[in-house]
């Protein structure tokens, strides 16, 4: 980011809107192609990351950030998808009897083995990423419900909308925020206004809601109630 992309100081809300739609649009291509955070992949903590040299723009990412980006490339290996490819128009081997018959599926994580829709429906691979079986059958249901781009930025920035008490800002929680192990369902949960937003991709997800409402209650939080 340049000097007159900064956004920081200005007094016209117009044009502080412009200049952070300017980078919205840069982080939504870095969200669907992980492989162009490699050096977050290459950070063995979240201080030595901070050290890292990065454009200005970049360094706007906080623990949040850092821990689900990594989380989705660890992710991305473990189902040994190419990340350099993760931004292409391209079918997930899953859904490809040939390619399918290549993966050796019982070898995966349990929770990131494919479901039947998975399987029988074609989708992108950024779908098998997460360790929710219903959340990725939700996507391939509902998928073009929402704007991919606008859904990458939820996910990777948060939600500006009415059931968000917080202000919007490129540094507020992520849409998922992943704790630990992002192979494990007990590692994720899912930000209020994201989950409220995206309530199609969230039905029926009763294990995301329950870590989700684990870690809630470990910060003194009241518990996430949504009907699924």
């Amino acid at each position: 980011r340049d000097g007159n992309e900064d956004w920081t100081g200005k007094t016209s809300s117009a044009l502080r809107r412009k200049l952070q739609n300017r980078l919205n649009q840069r982080a939504a291509r870095m969200c669907m192609n992980p492989y162009k955070r490699r050096h977050v992949r290459s950070a063995p903590n979240f201080e030595s990351f901070l050290q890292t040299p990065l454009p200005s723009d970049q360094k706007l990412l906080t623990l949040l950030h850092f821990n689900l980006v990594r989380a989705l490339i660890q992710n991305v290996f473990i189902l040994n998808l190419d990340p350099e490819n993760m931004s292409l128009d391209q079918e997930s081997p899953f859904a490809d009897p040939q390619k399918r018959a290549e993966i050796k599926i019982d070898a995966l994580p349990p929770m990131l083995q494919p479901t039947e829709l998975q399987m029988t429906t074609p989708h992108h691979p950024e779908v098998d990423c997460f360790p929710f079986p219903e959340f990725r059958d939700n996507r391939i249901r509902y998928g073009a419900t929402y704007p991919i781009e606008q859904y990458c930025l939820d996910l990777l920035y948060g939600v500006e909308n009415c059931y968000s008490t917080r202000k919007w800002e490129l540094n507020s929680r992520t849409g998922l925020i992943a704790w630990g192990d992002p192979w494990l369902q007990s590692s994720w949960e899912v930000e209020e206004a994201f989950a409220r937003k995206y309530r199609k991709y969230i039905v029926g997800c009763k294990e995301l809601l329950a870590t989700t409402n684990h870690w809630r209650k470990s910060r003194g939080e009241p518990p996430l109630v949504l009907e699924l």
